[in-house]
């Protein structure tokens, strides 16, 4: 049935009436005449011929040459390199005599080749630096190059005087005062509230409740790596908050395991199988005397030690 479709309307788009089939015949025929007149006309003779004597043939020549020669000029016809006019009014002012740099006026200076912008400057360096007590400190003066420097060396005189004077110039622009960072107060961390922790760096109001809610299901912090115990605080904010965190081990809250029960002797570090053990243990055999008698309980590896002791006691409170 597809098939049919298309084939139908393939059919009626290609289909003419007998009139139209006419038009297309006769715009055909009016093409092709077009065409062989255009082939007819390309091989027929120019009944106009252009004719040049040969006075004619050497005048277009001549016209030729001189285009190209206008058109393609020398280099040094275009360009041409000219000296700065300051360096043409130094070279013409210049005048090398014997001067002292600690008392040379700006007159004295311009006599030497410099121009004003290069007198004001060193006159400007003279005032905020002291006086020159060498000639290697008149070359550190940045508006004097080497090569200028070497010139007027010879001419440079500075007496014994201000070779000894140590004293100098008070600076004209004193120097910025440096102020000190201030101390930021250290955060206690078993003991503060949320609002004190939000003023550590990159802690907010729900990170303090965060930790606030960690700690008190811990008993307190025994160490700063416990931070990384906390869901909420990535690596880049624990090494903000570090610098300004203490921790008072004194505030940790111990639990007794000779008078709590398998209730109350819950702990994140201690699991339910080896708190049982311990009440188990402390009914048969009386009190503990010290901590580290759980090393010797079964179950009770060095890791699970090392990390529960600090939270546990066997002395009353």
């Amino acid at each position: 049935m597809r098939y049919k479709k298309w084939r139908y309307q393939v059919n009626e788009y290609f289909t003419f009436t007998r009139r139209e089939r006419n038009g297309i015949l006769v715009l055909s025929l009016v093409f092709i005449v077009l065409q062989l007149s255009i082939l007819i006309l390309h091989f027929l003779p120019d009944p106009y011929p252009l004719v040049m004597d040969a006075a004619t043939v050497k005048k277009l020549a001549e016209f030729e040459i001189e285009l190209k020669r206008k058109a393609f000029k020398p280099e040094k016809f275009f360009y041409k390199h000219f000296e700065k006019r300051d360096s043409l009014k130094q070279q013409k002012q210049e005048e090398l005599f014997s001067f002292n740099p600690n008392t040379l006026d700006e007159n004295g200076w311009q006599r030497l080749g410099f121009s004003e912008k290069q007198t004001a400057a060193i006159v400007k360096w003279r005032e905020r630096s002291g006086k020159f007590h060498t000639k290697e400190e008149l070359s550190k003066v940045w508006v004097i190059d080497e090569k200028k420097f070497n010139k007027i060396s010879a001419y440079i005189s500075i007496p014994l005087s201000d070779k000894n004077d140590t004293t100098h110039v008070a600076p004209k622009y004193p120097k910025r005062k440096e102020y000190e960072k201030p101390v930021l107060p250290k955060v206690e961390i078993n003991t503060a509230d949320e609002a004190a922790l939000s003023t550590l760096p990159m802690i907010g109001e729900g990170r303090a409740k965060a930790i606030v809610r960690y700690r008190e299901f811990l008993g307190g912090f025994i160490n700063l790596d416990q931070l990384k115990e906390v869901r909420c605080l990535p690596d880049s904010v624990i090494i903000a908050i570090l610098p300004r965190i203490v921790i008072d081990v004194r505030k940790v809250k111990l639990l007794n395991i000779n008078v709590l029960d398998i209730n109350a002797l819950r702990h994140p570090y201690l699991p339910k199988t080896q708190a049982n053990m311990i009440v188990n243990y402390q009914h048969e055999h009386g009190n503990f005397k010290t901590i580290e008698e759980l090393e010797h309980l079964p179950l009770f590896t060095d890791e699970l030690y090392r990390k529960i002791a600090p939270y546990l006691t066997v002395n009353p409170n």
